[in-house]
């Protein structure tokens, strides 16, 4: 039985990618954003993470660190990515 289970698990992580792990069974993920962008927006198209970004501006000089995250009905999983600004 536990060998089915490690073989289940095995499945489940080769043929997914990491944003579908994130997204349908949880976990987290961090994406850095290069230092001459500014984080705009994030969304989900699916199972593709897609997110907008601007360029930096001379008074943009806050960095910060987003999170988008999300539950799955009955609070079972979490799934959240980290968005972090990333200083020079």
């Amino acid at each position: 039985m536990k060998k089915l289970y490690t073989f289940l698990i095995a499945l489940i992580s080769i043929s997914c990618t990491q944003n579908e792990r994130v997204k349908d069974y949880g976990g987290l993920d961090r994406l850095g954003i290069s230092s001459d962008e500014f984080f705009v927006d994030a969304t989900f198209n699916q199972t593709d993470l897609w997110v907008t970004t601007r360029k930096r501006g001379k008074t943009d000089t806050l960095y910060q660190t987003y999170y988008l995250g999300g539950k799955l009905p009955y609070g079972v999983l979490e799934g959240t990515y980290e968005i972090i600004e990333k200083k020079k």
